[in-house]
Protein backbone atom coordinates (compact mmCIF):
# COMPACT_ATOMS: atom_id res chain seq x y z
CA UNK A 1 0.00 0.00 0.00
CA UNK A 2 0.90 3.39 -0.77
CA UNK A 3 2.50 5.00 2.21
CA UNK A 4 1.61 8.72 0.89
CA UNK A 5 -1.91 8.04 0.37
CA UNK A 6 -4.43 9.45 3.18
CA UNK A 7 -7.82 8.70 3.28
CA UNK A 8 -8.82 11.92 5.67
CA UNK A 9 -12.97 12.30 5.96
CA UNK A 10 -13.23 9.04 3.45
CA UNK A 11 -11.89 6.58 5.90
CA UNK A 12 -15.79 6.89 7.69
CA UNK A 13 -16.92 6.18 4.86
CA UNK A 14 -17.58 2.00 5.32
CA UNK A 15 -18.94 3.18 8.75
CA UNK A 16 -21.47 5.46 7.67
CA UNK A 17 -22.53 3.06 4.93
CA UNK A 18 -23.09 0.19 7.60
CA UNK A 19 -24.83 2.60 10.07
CA UNK A 20 -27.21 3.81 7.36
CA UNK A 21 -27.33 0.10 5.92
CA UNK A 22 -28.00 -1.52 9.17
CA UNK A 23 -30.68 0.86 9.95
CA UNK A 24 -32.26 0.74 6.12
CA UNK A 25 -32.55 -3.27 6.02
CA UNK A 26 -32.83 -4.08 9.68
CA UNK A 27 -29.87 -6.68 9.12
CA UNK A 28 -26.41 -7.03 10.66
CA UNK A 29 -24.55 -9.12 8.31
CA UNK A 30 -25.31 -7.54 5.34
CA UNK A 31 -24.41 -4.23 6.88
CA UNK A 32 -21.37 -5.39 7.98
CA UNK A 33 -20.55 -6.75 4.27
CA UNK A 34 -21.60 -3.58 2.87
CA UNK A 35 -18.75 -2.01 4.90
CA UNK A 36 -16.43 -4.71 4.45
CA UNK A 37 -16.89 -4.00 0.72
CA UNK A 38 -16.31 -0.99 0.74
CA UNK A 39 -13.37 -1.20 2.69
CA UNK A 40 -11.76 -3.60 0.38
CA UNK A 41 -12.57 -1.06 -2.62
CA UNK A 42 -10.46 1.85 -0.73
CA UNK A 43 -7.43 -0.37 0.02
CA UNK A 44 -7.75 -1.57 -3.05
CA UNK A 45 -7.86 2.07 -4.75
CA UNK A 46 -4.95 2.95 -2.65
CA UNK A 47 -3.12 -0.23 -3.13
CA UNK A 48 -3.59 0.40 -7.14
CA UNK A 49 -4.58 3.95 -8.08
CA UNK A 50 -7.55 2.75 -9.64
CA UNK A 51 -10.85 1.55 -8.74
CA UNK A 52 -10.77 -0.70 -11.95
CA UNK A 53 -9.98 -4.20 -11.90
CA UNK A 54 -10.41 -6.80 -14.67
CA UNK A 55 -13.84 -7.73 -15.00
CA UNK A 56 -12.88 -11.96 -15.31
CA UNK A 57 -11.68 -11.95 -11.66
CA UNK A 58 -14.22 -9.42 -10.37
CA UNK A 59 -13.25 -9.27 -6.55
CA UNK A 60 -10.86 -11.44 -6.02
CA UNK A 61 -8.58 -8.64 -7.82
CA UNK A 62 -10.06 -6.47 -5.36
CA UNK A 63 -8.90 -8.43 -1.91
CA UNK A 64 -5.53 -9.48 -3.71
CA UNK A 65 -4.70 -6.08 -4.02
CA UNK A 66 -6.06 -4.83 -0.21
CA UNK A 67 -4.41 -7.73 1.60
CA UNK A 68 -1.44 -6.16 2.12
CA UNK A 69 -1.03 -8.02 5.42
CA UNK A 70 -3.26 -10.91 7.26
CA UNK A 71 -4.51 -8.54 9.51
CA UNK A 72 -7.13 -7.19 7.39
CA UNK A 73 -8.40 -10.98 7.29
CA UNK A 74 -8.41 -10.78 11.12
CA UNK A 75 -10.13 -7.82 11.26
CA UNK A 76 -12.87 -8.82 8.85
CA UNK A 77 -13.22 -12.25 10.58
CA UNK A 78 -13.65 -10.54 14.03
CA UNK A 79 -16.20 -8.07 12.19
CA UNK A 80 -18.07 -11.00 10.57
CA UNK A 81 -18.12 -13.24 13.98
CA UNK A 82 -19.23 -10.09 15.93
CA UNK A 83 -22.23 -9.63 13.77
CA UNK A 84 -23.10 -13.33 13.79
CA UNK A 85 -23.15 -13.48 17.38
CA UNK A 86 -25.60 -10.27 17.71
CA UNK A 87 -27.58 -12.02 14.98
CA UNK A 88 -27.47 -15.51 17.43
CA UNK A 89 -28.38 -13.51 20.37
CA UNK A 90 -31.35 -11.25 18.50
CA UNK A 91 -33.16 -14.58 17.72
CA UNK A 92 -32.39 -16.49 20.34
CA UNK A 93 -34.19 -13.89 22.30
CA UNK A 94 -31.14 -12.89 24.37
CA UNK A 95 -31.29 -9.24 23.29
CA UNK A 96 -35.14 -8.73 24.28
CA UNK A 97 -35.10 -10.56 27.76
CA UNK A 98 -31.93 -8.34 28.67
CA UNK A 99 -34.02 -5.46 27.79
CA UNK A 100 -36.64 -6.62 29.68
CA UNK A 101 -34.55 -7.16 32.57
CA UNK A 102 -32.82 -3.80 32.47
CA UNK A 103 -36.28 -2.01 32.19
CA UNK A 104 -37.93 -3.66 35.53
CA UNK A 105 -34.81 -3.25 37.40
CA UNK A 106 -33.67 0.40 36.21
CA UNK A 107 -36.19 3.15 36.13
CA UNK A 108 -33.86 6.07 35.71
CA UNK A 109 -30.49 7.56 33.41
CA UNK A 110 -28.70 6.49 36.46
CA UNK A 111 -29.58 3.20 37.24
CA UNK A 112 -28.84 2.35 33.93
CA UNK A 113 -25.80 3.68 33.71
CA UNK A 114 -24.43 1.61 37.23
CA UNK A 115 -25.99 -1.36 36.14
Amino acid sequence: MDSEFSYGAFSLAPLILALVSAFITRNAIFALLVGCIVGVIMIAYAATGSLLFNPIYGFSDLIQASLGGGEFIWITLIVVFIGILFELFKKAGVIAKFAETVSSKCHTPLQVKTM
